[in-house]
């Protein structure tokens, strides 16, 4: 399995739910009406939840875990529905993308069972397109938890956290709780660094194992700012305080650039399970 930024004829492609783009689940449609024998697979990251706006339904989006704090996401929804605005916000406007997707999708994966669970239950309520992807499924990553602890990087990479993502308040907050603590315990300064979760080099898969393109991405370097060198830990405190789970997608990433994940609380899912551990 190799990357490819476009479709490949006649291959299985293994696409992310990042359909903000109008028009997209038509491009993946019109391509294997083109291509028969390309095969499609839809990989779902995000948290599907009902949208609320003052006690107004709004239907399906993506992370709409409270309707006080996201009010603005509330409105906007609302905003575009009664067609007081052209687009719709980005979370909701990449749901309604993922949903036509779905559709098209010869198999739906997800990376976590909340997101699984939702799908099918979702599955009698939703438009047919849903209904025809689903059963959805669960993936979890296999690791090599004795290989991942002989990982050079463990010890090269240089002592502090990167925070990927959007640097919200709630983010920027858990950072200055972080330096408290660390100052707290005789650590003056605990260094930290805001990353973008943008595209990195290229890889391929071999036998589970991910290849990336370029050794030379992972350098080591004293110097604080440089591009490409990571922290040996990264923190991954939710978007705001109220999301009640933590983004698997960002503690995968870690793991693949052989750093430490580190979570800002103990998630609990609805049947109990916990997932991660407090920074």
């Amino acid at each position: 399995m190799t990357a490819s930024f476009d479709l490949v004829p006649g291959a299985v492609n293994v696409v992310i739910d990042e359909f903000s783009v109008l028009g997209a689940a038509r491009y993946f449609s019109d391509f294997k009406r083109r291509y028969p024998e390309t095969k499609v697979v839809v990989v779902a990251t995000e948290f599907i939840t009902k949208a609320h706006f003052l006690g107004l339904a709004l239907g399906t989006t993506f992370n709409h875990f409270s309707s006080w704090e996201d009010r603005r996401l509330g409105a906007a929804i609302l905003a575009h529905r009664v067609r007081y605005k052209k687009i719709a916000p980005y979370m909701h406007r990449r749901y309604l993308g993922f949903a036509d997707m779905l559709g098209v999708a010869d198999l739906l994966i997800t990376v976590h069972p909340v997101i699984t669970e939702s799908l099918n239950r979702m599955a009698g309520e939703e438009p047919a397109a849903i209904r025809s992807a689903t059963p959805a499924v669960t993936v979890y990553p296999e690791i090599d938890v004795d290989k991942l602890a002989k990982d050079r990087r463990l010890t090269e990479l240089p002592v502090g956290f990167d925070v990927t993502g959007t640097l919200t308040r709630y983010r920027k907050l858990t950072v200055k709780r972080l330096v408290r603590c660390g100052r707290r315990a005789g650590v003056d300064g605990v260094p930290c660094r805001a990353l973008p979760f943008e595209q990195k080099p290229s890889f391929r898969l071999d036998m589970g194992t991910v290849h990336f393109s370029s050794s030379a991405y992972y350098e080591m370097s004293d110097r604080w700012d440089l591009e490409g060198s990571h922290r040996i830990y990264n923190l991954n405190p939710p978007q705001r305080e109220n999301w009640p789970y933590s983004s698997p997608m960002r503690i995968l990433r870690a793991l693949l650039h052989g750093q430490i994940p580190a979570v800002a609380r103990v998630f609990v899912l609805q049947f109990g399970t916990h997932i991660g551990n407090p920074a």
